[in-house]
Formats: structure tokens, C-alpha cells, sequence
């Protein structure tokens, strides 16, 4: 009894040793995998991707050397004037940067104290729409918001819910 224990305490050390082998050599691959993968998204994202780009210090462009010619991109829309509200499976699932309307970007009204707004990405051309987050309650710009610059400017009376910084750092929203 005890010899055949010992040859199977012998056999799981033997497997135990096999498998440290080969978990090791598989986490020196992921390893340097992932060192990879790292190194190739810092260069790529060192790259000039815009023309125009919003500092999130400010609500002015910084605009690059390069014009980029987004009629080559393939959700680009000729007439934005034209654009009403539609948010459908396409909108959801396809990046923003293939094309020039960004559909349901997320965006916070804050109180400051001196103003009540929300910060966009982008400066926009045109707001085609502004709703809550359910997307069923639409706001109306010039009685619930008005734009300047990146920013959505929050209107005395509005119904858009905002935030105070108190709240933010409290984590009470009443």
C-alpha cells in the first residue's frame, strides 16, 4: 500500500512539475503577448487620427497639419442639416469615428457654482437631439439648453436633471 502511494505521490509530483513546464512557458507567451499588444497601441495612439481635436481643458479645436477627408469614411453624412432622430441597431453598434455624427453621446450636467453644463467630446455642428436617459423625454434647445462651444449649457426652468459637486462627491442625489 504504501509503495503504490508513493508511486502516485511520485506520478503527481512528475504531472505537478509538466504542468509548472508548460503554465510557465504558456504565461512567458501571454506575457510577451501582451508586451506587445501595449508597445502597438501606444504607437498607433501617438498617431494624428484628426483634424480637429477637443483639449479636455478647453472648448476650443486644436487643429492638426493634416485635413482628413471624411467623405471617405463609411458612415459619413453629406447633408447634416438634413438628419433627423434615429437610433436604430447601426447607430448602436458602429463606431463614431467612421463617420461625422456621434448618435446618443453620454453627457453630465454639472453645477459649478457659476454655470450648469455638460461637456461634449467634440464641438458640434449640429445638436440633432438632446434626451434623457431613457432617449423617450426629448429637451429643447433654447428652452432647456443652449450650446456654446463643447458645451451643453444647462436654461433656468429646464427639466434636465443636473448634479451639484456635492452631490458628485457625496454620492447623494437629493
Amino acid at each position: 500500500m504504501k509503495t503504490i502511494m508513493h508511486k502516485e505521490s511520485e506520478n503527481n509530483s512528475e504531472l505537478s512539475n509538466m504542468f509548472k513546464m508548460e503554465t510557465s512557458g504558456k504565461k512567458w507567451r501571454i506575457s510577451r503577448l501582451m508586451t506587445i499588444l501595449i508597445a502597438s497601441t501606444l504607437l498607433v495612439g501617438c498617431q494624428n487620427q484628426s483634424n480637429s481635436i477637443v483639449s479636455s481643458f478647453s472648448s476650443e479645436p486644436v487643429s492638426s497639419s493634416k485635413e482628413i477627408d471624411m467623405a471617405n469614411f463609411p458612415n459619413y453624412v453629406g447633408d447634416i442639416h438634413s438628419l433627423s432622430y434615429v437610433y436604430g441597431a447601426k447607430q448602436m453598434t458602429d463606431p463614431y469615428w467612421w463617420g461625422n455624427v456621434i448618435y446618443n453621446e453620454s453627457a453630465l450636467m454639472i453645477s459649478t457654482g457659476s454655470e450648469i453644463a455638460a461637456r461634449l467630446a467634440y464641438v458640434p455642428t449640429r445638436i440633432i437631439s438632446v434626451r434623457d436617459y431613457t432617449l423617450k423625454k426629448e429637451y429643447v434647445q433654447g428652452t432647456d439648453y443652449t450650446i456654446s462651444g463643447n458645451k451643453l449649457l444647462w436654461k433656468e426652468g429646464s427639466g434636465i436633471t443636473y448634479w451639484t459637486q456635492d452631490q458628485i462627491h457625496d454620492g447623494d442625489t437629493e
